[in-house]
């Protein structure tokens, strides 16, 4: 009888194992499975938005790398911008103070000396362009880190739900694993709540394992636990009762392992249905936060691209109106120095005209010879000082030719800049619609102030 007993005791604990081990098969392993995979999507949402904000700055830092690699690939105009900003700006000691200027910048200095005063002034007026488009860029700088700011500003709330959603998604998970749990100790109760009985001799055991095997549900619930029977003894004309009590009581205990079976497989199908539903939620949410993003990002592109524009059609005007205004200025300069010329030989030939005239009063006096080497060496004076006027009048205009001739290579190198700013204006703006799967932020405006200094 001991030994029974204790061999009872043993399979009653192995069917319990067992009946745990299958109404929860793999249950961790399914709850880790899940919490990857719910952690996967958050990141795999957050990631791209997170990486906007460096993406941008990393890109607002790019138009300046590839003016380098641009004026890289054109040496010979950016050794003309070189050499002008070289003639405009004096260089500086390590000190503060001013450093000896170079041989080129005294070469200028004397050639300017050279000029008349009006071509000194255009120089200054160049200068004060200069220092006019450089308060602009200026501005327009500031105009863009207002810009970035803004842009950040607008992810900050995208960053503040993507952050909302993952919380919601770990509080479902923690609520699913505590129903789960809830089952188990439910299954767990269940499987000890059942009796345990066993039979006393062979013969009994022989009869229930033929009467197990004969019924015809066994075959309907072949992943059934087949509990041990409870400790009672029975006397020997009592065994037909006690072995159809026991099929009795062990077809209702499997009746009731399967209806809770089924009760627990609807469960955990209702609770994967409702964490589906919320997936879906959090992914529309995302969607319309994105489109929110494209949207905006769309409409600023669009303000740039206007800004663009003005600013570059207000330039244009500007240089069109200040060289125009220069040409007059220097014509009006030739005319008035050509007359004044003009008039300083018409009082000359007045006083070659009376000269002449009281030379003929003298001829009575002097002796012919003396009055005709002193007419000759007067003429010869005369011709010299003509001579001088004529080289300064041509020097004046080739001078003045020059000018124009640096104001017309200014302007063509001012609408050439322009140009090449809107293609790469275009060419940045279509590279932005190609990527505009990704919710990135990039402005490249830097380019085009780097251009107007």
């Amino acid at each position: 009888m001991e030994i029974a007993v204790e061999n009872s005791g043993q399979g009653h604990n192995l069917c319990a194992v067992k009946a745990t081990e299958h109404t929860n098969p793999k249950g961790d392993q399914h709850k880790t499975c899940v919490k990857q995979r719910n952690q996967q999507i958050c990141d795999a949402h957050t990631k791209p938005e997170m990486g906007s904000s460096r993406t941008l700055r990393s890109k607002s830092a790019g138009p300046a790398r590839k003016l380098a690699s641009d004026q890289s690939e054109k040496p010979g105009e950016t050794k003309v911008l070189r050499n002008k900003k070289a003639n405009d700006v004096t260089p500086k000691s390590q000190n503060g103070k001013d450093a000896p200027p170079p041989l080129a910048s005294v070469e200028s200095t004397r050639r300017r000396s050279n000029l008349p005063k009006g071509v000194k002034r255009s120089a200054s007026l160049t200068s004060t362009v200069r220092a006019e488009a450089r308060d602009d860029s200026k501005e327009k700088h500031k105009q863009i880190s207002k810009m970035e700011i803004k842009c950040e500003q607008l992810e900050r709330p995208m960053l503040s739900n993507t952050i909302l959603c993952r919380d919601e998604t770990e509080k479902v998970l923690e609520t699913t694993e505590e129903e789960q749990r809830k089952l188990d100790k439910e299954s767990t109760k269940i499987s000890s709540n059942i009796p345990t009985r066993t039979k006393t001799s062979k013969v009994r055991r022989k009869l229930f394992q033929t009467s197990s095997s004969s019924t015809p549900e066994a075959g309907r619930h072949p992943t059934t636990v087949t509990p041990a029977i409870s400790e009672i003894e029975l006397d020997d004309n009592e065994s037909d009762h006690s072995v159809e009590n026991l099929r009795t009581v062990n077809l209702d205990l499997r009746d009731q392992v399967s209806k809770l079976r089924y009760q627990m497989e609807a469960h955990k199908g209702k609770l994967k249905h409702i964490l589906w539903q919320k997936v879906l939620d959090i992914r529309k949410i995302r969607q319309l936060e994105q489109r929110k993003l494209m949207e905006a990002l769309n409409d600023q592109r669009e303000k740039l691209d206007r800004e663009r524009s003005r600013d570059l059609e207000s330039l244009r005007s500007q240089l069109t109106i200040k060289a125009e205004s220069d040409q007059q200025k220097y014509a009006r300069h030739k005319d008035t120095e050509l007359n004044k010329l003009r008039m300083e030989l018409a009082s000359k030939e007045n006083m070659l005209q009376r000269l002449l005239g009281d030379n003929r009063h003298a001829r009575l006096k002097l002796n012919i010879d003396d009055r005709k080497s002193k007419l000759v060496y007067e003429i010869k004076a005369l011709r010299r000082q003509k001579k001088e006027l004529e080289d300064s009048l041509s020097s004046a205009s080739s001078a003045e030719r020059a000018f124009s001739d640096d104001i017309r290579r200014h302007s063509q190198s001012f609408e050439l800049e322009i140009s090449r700013v809107k293609r790469q204006a275009q060419f940045e703006t279509n590279q932005l619609v190609s990527f505009s799967s990704l919710p990135i932020v990039c402005f490249r405006m830097s380019t085009y102030f780097h251009v107007s200094q």
